[in-house]
């Protein structure tokens, strides 16, 4: 779903034993990062997605971040056997007790056929929702409005691979149950011309862009944001890919064009091929609530076969960035010492890469564990 980095609502705290003093205190660093995680636009043929039976439906649950209100909606539905002669409909209904409600808001959309599986393309809602309440649950719900599904001649609607307390699918054979903690590959065009849903291509992944190394010229990726609350950065935790021999590995810190944090080298052989590295900046920076910022990371060495990466949260559908990809929250990669000169990869989900900060209870105006972010997760280290 579009996920909004500054509005801190609901934080998942782990312990690392490696952060823990030899007297089992914990120190005090948060790590936030992009939660939009997971996914597949492949829709699932499991029992527990699919409609084979003509008074089935499937619904998913979405929480509004959006007050615009509704008027088209899709999903991936994917062909199982031939569902040519079926007709599909889809409506956006209310809450109740962590189910659909019954209740239509506006009017459900015309009955559509599907030929082929895949996206099925905005279908309009007879009337818009009407406005929508920020942080209210609603659902999407696909049913058959003519035709016979059956066992061998069934629609299927895909989901992302990410458990979710907000994000879930329900399944309708007489009365509904949740079949899963999943979020849907569903999309809502809102008539202020935004979308919300998800749309994911793959799960996460190495980001395919140019990689990070210095063969003369220094090539860079990394992160661009805007954090909206004043901070002070300690340092960054980053999913890096290590392949080959490459040189040292450095983070950096920018505000605009100018660096203001550097952090210690890290040596190839103490990176494994993949996995998440601690950056501590030699001094921390505190950042404000509107400057806009860059993570970047430089290898002192290198070139294509002997390189670093930074792992994103997967491909994206670049039409839709919004409705996974965190507000101000980027993956970027370029060359050269001026990160605003680096290109925005809009076809890339979030960078993993973490922001360490000192005093997360007192920075971020909330306390550790009784706040948090819809797109992020804290981790107490």
């Amino acid at each position: 779903m579009k996920k909004i980095l500054v509005t801190l609502i609901s934080a998942f705290l782990i312990c690392s034993p490696a952060w823990c003093d030899s007297f089992g205190r914990l120190h005090n660093y948060l790590t936030i990062k992009a939660f939009d995680q997971g996914g597949g636009t492949s829709a699932s043929s499991t029992s527990f997605t699919r409609i084979d039976a003509p008074a089935e439906e499937i619904a998913y649950r979405f929480v509004a971040d959006n007050t615009s209100e509704i008027t088209d909606v899709q999903v991936n539905l994917a062909e199982g056997g031939d569902i040519s002669g079926i007709e599909w409909e889809l409506e956006i209904q209310t809450d109740t007790s962590a189910h659909p409600s019954g209740s239509v808001l506006g009017v459900k959309t015309a009955p559509f056929t599907v030929v082929a599986s895949g996206w099925t393309g905005d279908k309009a809602l007879g009337t818009a929702t009407g406005a929508l309440t920020i942080g209210a649950a609603y659902w999407l719900v696909l049913d058959v409005a003519s035709g016979t599904p059956s066992g061998t001649n069934y629609g299927s609607v895909g989901y992302a691979t990410r458990n979710d307390q907000a994000d879930r699918g329900d399944l309708y054979t007489g009365s509904w149950a949740t079949v899963r903690d999943f979020t849907g590959n569903i999309l809502m065009k809102h008539a202020d011309g935004s979308y919300s849903g998800m749309v994911r291509e793959t799960n996460v992944s190495s980001s395919g862009k140019q990689d990070i190394y210095n063969d003369g010229t220094d090539y860079r990726q990394g992160l661009k944001f805007i954090l909206g609350t004043t901070a002070t950065i300690q340092g960054v935790e980053a999913d890096v890919v290590k392949v080959g021999s490459p040189g040292t590995i450095t983070c950096k810190l920018y505000e605009g064009s100018t660096l203001k944090a550097t952090s210690g080298v890290r040596n190839a052989d103490t990176i494994g091929g993949a996995g998440n590295v601690i950056f501590k900046f030699t001094t921390p920076y505190q950042v404000d609530d509107t400057s806009t910022y860059y993570i970047t990371f430089e290898n002192s060495a290198g070139n294509g076969s002997n390189d670093y990466d930074i792992r994103c949260a997967g491909d994206i559908n670049s039409t839709y960035p919004d409705t996974h990809q965190p507000q101000n929250w980027d993956f970027i990669y370029g060359n050269g010492v001026d990160p605003t000169a680096y290109t925005v990869a809009n076809d890339k989900g979030a960078p993993l890469v973490g922001l360490l900060f000192v005093d997360p209870a007192a920075e971020l105006d909330d306390p550790a564990g009784g706040g948090g972010c819809t797109n992020a997760f804290g981790v107490i280290q």
